[in-house]
Order: structure tokens, then sequence, then C-alpha cells
């Protein structure tokens, strides 16, 4: 639980994500510190308490100046594309000995990073009482409910993930007709969606979490764009991790869930571990 009381900063990624924790945040009164890696700065100002954008990571820079603002807790949210780590020459000294390590998946990779933030003295905290009121609930979640082959689909897609989560890669998977089209891996959930659709039309998409998993920094996360990439592959049905995955902007995407004729499930957690 967040401290209302402390000084917050939010690194940003991606997504409209950081977007929606900033304006409740600033709503609860406790506009962030914002430091954008690939967030949109200008949809991200209004709600912020000083905002900077970060070129290239740089972990030691950024804590510095969250030290020098007296930041005492602070959020990790948005995509950040894991291929940086690839990128070595660009990182500071900080995330290199982060990635230092033989095991990079996401899991241990962002523990590790979690860990060295926190030696500083400053805790990383999670965003989910932010935002409960967005976590998917267990069973029919849209207007049109599972037709037999996608529930078949989804069961035979969760049998999967519980072998599959336990090695950190592999939340979200496409299943059609009982075949695994597809398993997401760095590429993350859209490119993976994407590829699946070059390969069949149609299909079950599934996504999870593994039991383990660090929900300060690694909640799944779902939204209109995911729905509407899923239309252009032709998948027709999204079963989500109930109460471990955010619905953005819930009244929006089921709106469009609706009017796409996407068919929205909440399953129980795969418990694998």
């Amino acid at each position: 639980m967040i401290n209302m009381k402390r000084t917050l900063a939010i690194i940003a990624g991606e997504g409209c994500l950081p977007e929606i924790i900033c304006a409740r945040l600033f709503k609860e009164g406790m506009p962030p510190y914002v430091f954008s890696m690939g967030a949109d700065i200008e949809r991200l100002a209004p709600f912020a308490r000083q905002i900077w954008t970060v070129a290239t990571p740089d972990l030691e820079w950024i804590l510095g100046q969250m030290l020098s603002h007296k930041v005492e807790t602070m959020i990790l949210a948005g995509q950040v594309p894991k291929s940086l780590m690839y990128q070595r020459e660009n990182l500071d000294v900080l995330l290199k000995q982060s990635l230092d390590a033989e095991n990079n998946d996401d899991h241990a990779l962002l523990s590790r990073i979690v860990r060295t933030i926190e030696k500083t003295g400053i805790k990383v905290a999670g965003y989910r009482q932010i935002l409960s009121d967005l976590l998917t609930p267990e069973g029919q979640v849209s207007a049109r409910g599972l037709s037999d082959q996608e529930a078949k689909d989804v069961a035979y897609g969760c049998s999967i993930l519980f072998h599959l989560l336990p090695l950190s890669f592999g939340q979200s998977i496409v299943i059609h007709s009982g075949a695994v089209v597809a398993v997401e891996a760095m590429e993350g959930t859209d490119a993976m969606l994407q590829r699946a659709g070059t390969l069949v039309h149609g299909g079950s998409v599934i996504k999870m979490m593994r039991a383990d998993q660090d929900e300060r920094f690694d909640i799944p996360v779902v939204g209109t764009h995911t729905l509407h990439m899923m239309e252009k592959a032709g998948q027709t049905c999204l079963a989500l991790e109930a109460g471990r995955t955010l619905m953005l902007e819930k009244e929006a995407f089921l709106e469009l869930a609706a009017r796409l004729n996407i068919a929205v499930v909440g399953v129980p957690p795969c418990l694998s571990i």
C-alpha cells in the first residue's frame, strides 16, 4: 500500500497506464515526479509535479534526481522494451551491473533492478490498489460469452501456461482449434498478436502471470489497443487472469469488445508454482 504522505515519483514507459496512475495520484493530492521513458509527456504534464524526458536508460541519474528531490516512494509503470538490455553502450553502470547475471528473464532482471533501487532507501511500490476497480473479475466480462471452441481453446491455453509461466515467458499465448499458434516472448503482446495473425485468421488469446510474479512492477495490462490488434489478426476471444490483469479505460474497452464481437472472460489464476 502506498503511503499517501510520501513524496512519489514514477518511471513512465509507453502506453496509457502511466497517465492513468498519474491522474489518480494527482486527484488524491499527490502529484508525482515523472521520468518519461517513452511516455507522452504532454499528456502526463498536467498531473506531474515535475517531469523529465529520459532519452536513454540512466538509472544512476534518475535515482540521483529522486534523492535530491527527497523522493521516498517510486512506481514503475508502462512498457520499456527489454531489447534495451542488448544495447549496453547506452546503459549506465547501475543497469549494466543489474544485467551481469546468467538469468535475465523478466522476473529475475526486474527483481535485481528493484533491489538496486531500494538500496538507496527509495521504496518501490505497486499500483494495484490505485487501480483496483480496473482489475478483471472472474467469469464473463463482455457482452458475448465464449463459443464452445473458444472455451476449449482457453482451457487448453491455461494448461499450456501452467508449464510456461514458471519459466518467466509466455505471459500471453494464442490458441486456435486446439493448437498453439504463438507464444509471447521479448517482442511483447502486440507483436505476438500480429505474428499470430500472419499464421492463422482467428483464435483465442490467453493472458496471465506467474504465481510469484512481483506485482509492483509487472501486472498484465490490456486496453482498447489490444482489441484493435486482435481484430486485425482475426482473434475473437480474450481470456484474462481474474484479479491480476488490468483492463485500462474499462468502459471504452468493454464497449469496443461488444462492437468488435470479441468475447472477454476472467479465468482463475494458473497456480503453477
